[in-house]
């Protein structure tokens, strides 16, 4: 994430932050898709403010693949009848537009490396054509992996699962609002870890 040294951090609004995992057909954010996204919004103090849960239908092309499905555990049959991702990114908006600062961008915060939810999110909204929209909320300088915060606060074994076993977190593996809620959890615990509350 940006340091507060940085002069864009004066456009960075943390009154909010928005918690994120997606799950895919691959893992090239532009031949890929999105099959479900989820967000998860809390306020500074970690309180929770909202979430948000749904499904997009994918394109079965050539770069699709089985052993993504294997992961998020979707069958071509049923992701057939998700709905057009832009109906489901036109609702993401409208429930990101209650916490929006105009002029602002917000902390955008993940369970990965190397940027994999954000990239996946901002080419999602690429597709649709709806990009402008996202970037008005997000920016890429003000992302954080929970997996960076936890190598550097010196911990090993930091898949999702072994953070819910570490944090008694029930968790529901490759669903995106389990897996955003736990990464919430990781969020929270670290920051105190870091002296941050």
């Amino acid at each position: 994430m940006i340091s507060n040294t940085d002069p864009y951090f004066e456009f960075l609004n943390e009154e909010y932050l928005f918690f994120c995992d997606v799950e895919t057909t691959g893992f090239d954010p532009i031949r890929n898709d999105i099959v479900s996204v989820a967000m998860v919004v809390t306020d500074k103090n970690m309180n929770w403010e909202g979430e948000f849960y749904q499904t997009l239908r994918p394109e079965f092309n050539k770069f699709y693949s089985a052993e993504a499905e294997k992961i998020h555990g979707f069958n071509k049959k049923q992701m057939l009848e998700f709905p057009h991702p832009r109906k489901t990114l036109i609702e993401l908006l409208k429930f990101l537009n209650r916490w929006r600062s105009p002029g602002q961008w917000h902390p955008f915060i993940f369970h990965a490396l190397r940027g994999f939810d954000f990239k996946f999110l901002e080419w999602a909204f690429r597709k649709q054509e709806l990009h402008w929209s996202f970037f008005k909320m997000f920016d890429e300088r003000f992302t954080q992996s929970t997996i960076s915060m936890a190598r550097s606060a010196g911990y090993s074994g930091n898949k999702l699962n072994e953070w819910a076993d570490r944090l008694d977190f029930g968790l529901d593996h490759h669903n995106a609002l389990s897996d955003t809620k736990c990464c919430a959890e990781v969020y929270g615990f670290l920051r105190q870890e870091n002296g941050l509350e």
